[in-house]
């Protein structure tokens, strides 16, 4: 999500360094990492937050439901993920939470599992 350029942002959201950006004078435009948890029945945001682009989205993923776990609590929860939201590590919590989830995988996802179950049907 890029964000209004200014020293400020720049600093506070950092830059990645690569050919065209050397340091902080070189910076075009400042870019954040935006995550959320959305409730797609009412429209709403139940969490959301903003934190330097270079940061992983499952960290604030793990951040999002531990923030809303009270606000949950009790509810019939399907938790709906894009791909790159599908580690082990969630998919473990969120089974102790007692959600049911969707996550989207990536393209090549069961590859190699398809591959698996045709070598051992031959």
């Amino acid at each position: 999500m890029e964000i209004p350029y200014n020293v400020y942002n720049i600093n506070d959201f950092q830059f990645c360094m690569n050919q065209h950006v050397h340091d902080i004078f070189d910076v075009k435009k400042v870019q954040s990492k935006a995550g959320g948890l959305y409730d797609v029945t009412n429209g709403l945001f139940i969490d959301f937050s903003l934190k330097p682009a270079p940061y992983s989205e499952t960290p604030l993923a793990f951040a999002h439901l531990y923030r809303t776990k009270k606000v949950l609590e009790n509810q019939k929860i399907i938790y709906l993920a894009d791909r790159y939201y599908g580690s082990a590590e969630i998919i473990s919590h969120l089974e102790f939470l007692k959600y049911n989830y969707v996550i989207r995988g990536k393209s090549n996802f069961y590859k190699k599992q398809v591959a698996l179950i045709q070598s051992d049907d031959e």
